[in-house]
Order: structure tokens, then sequence, then C-alpha cells
């Protein structure tokens, strides 16, 4: 089975979606979440099943709102999360979650490629919370070394003064999931793509993150 069939049919099932896609571009999506448990971290890897290609994408934000027709700002109810989930089952219905990804690549019956997608997600196309295994098939893609050459995408749709805090925190996302073995080959493959993608002040920053929240486990 080659590794577009396995994702595809992994990530195929409404009942595993977090949520689905409400706004699409080339370079980021909106996924509106189901249940407010159950959603990705800030730094995380996404997927929406677009049918013939699958989109990857890495969260950088999110933010809740009320819900159209409800006031714009919620009545404040001095609960703590047990006794509002308690109280109102439904609150979940009413406040909308909504999280925002950067495209970092995709893959096809032609693999995975860590680049832009021929096409961007459409309204309504189902997002998945990638699983740790899927993560290291698209960090090395042809099965021969880690790669980060998505890296320059995750800050195409980013404010300059943000670009650092977006990177720090998807390397520790990756840090805090992946076994320390691979901390030292993602650390290379980071400066990999820095030398490649970016220059002076840009790149020693993002060595310097990367050699803090990869090497030094700060």
């Amino acid at each position: 089975m080659s590794i577009f069939d396995m994702l595809r049919a992994k990530y195929s099932k409404p009942e595993m979606a977090f949520g689905e896609v409400i706004e699409s571009s080339t370079v980021k999506f909106d996924v509106c979440a189901y249940d407010h448990e159950h959603t990705p971290q800030h730094g995380a890897f996404v997927l929406v099943n677009c049918d013939h290609i699958l989109v990857m994408g890495v969260v950088i934000h999110s933010e809740m709102r009320a819900a159209p027709g409800l006031p714009r700002i919620p009545q404040r109810l001095r609960m703590t999360r047990d006794e509002l989930r308690r109280r109102y089952p439904d609150l979940r219905d009413n406040i909308l979650d909504i999280y925002t990804a950067v495209v970092v690549g995709y893959c096809s019956r032609s693999g995975v490629v860590q680049s832009l997608p021929p096409e961007k997600p459409r309204i309504h196309d189902l997002a998945f919370i990638l699983d740790k295994d899927h993560i290291i098939e698209f960090l090395n893609p042809h099965g021969e070394c880690i790669e980060m050459n998505y890296l320059p995408l995750l800050t195409v749709p980013v404010a300059a003064p943000e670009v650092p805090f977006v990177i720090e925190r998807h390397l520790r996302f990756l840090a805090e999931i992946l076994d320390q073995s691979f901390r030292s080959e993602l650390f290379r493959a980071l400066c990999t793509s820095v030398n490649e993608h970016f220059k002076g002040d840009a790149a020693a920053m993002l060595l310097k993150i990367g050699r803090k929240t990869l090497l030094e486990g700060v």
C-alpha cells in the first residue's frame, strides 16, 4: 500500500476529524473544531483530506468567538471548566473554536512533497490531527533522512515580528513528541533549510532558536 493510500484510509473517517475547513487560500486555511476538548496544539501538524490529495499544515493561530446570532461578548459566569461542562453541555455549539494552519506540503499518489500543493482545500473538507508516525513520514519524504524544506512556508502568511515565535512553537512541538534520537537529525535538517533559504540576522536567529529547542531542550 502506498503512503497516499495509507494516509487517505487513516484520515477519511468523519468521526475522527477534529473539524472542517471554513476558509482556505493557497498558503493557509482555517478549521472550525467540532469539540473544544479535541483540538491540535499550536505548532502541531494537521491534515486536510481533499480526496485526491492530502494537504498538510502547521497550526499557527487559534481563536474562540461567539457563534453568529449570539452576543459578541459572552456573559461572565464565574465557573470552572468542569462546572461549565455539567451546566451547559451545549456550550460548544455556541462558541466557535477556529484554528489557522499554514500549508507546508501535501501527499498525492506521487508521494509526500514539502511544498505548496497544486490546489487549496475546499470549504467543508475534513481536518485531522496528524499522528506521530505520520509526522515522521512527512519529515522523511524520501525514506533517507529528515528534511525541513517546508520551513520557509511557515513564514509566508506570518507578520515578521511573529516569525520567531511561530518557528519556536513548531520546533517545541516536534521536540516534545519525537524521541531524543530524532532531535539532532532535526537540527541538521533545520540548519540545511536555514542556510538555503535565509540570510543574515534571520538565519542566525532561527539557528539559535533551533539549537535552544532541539539540542538544549529549553
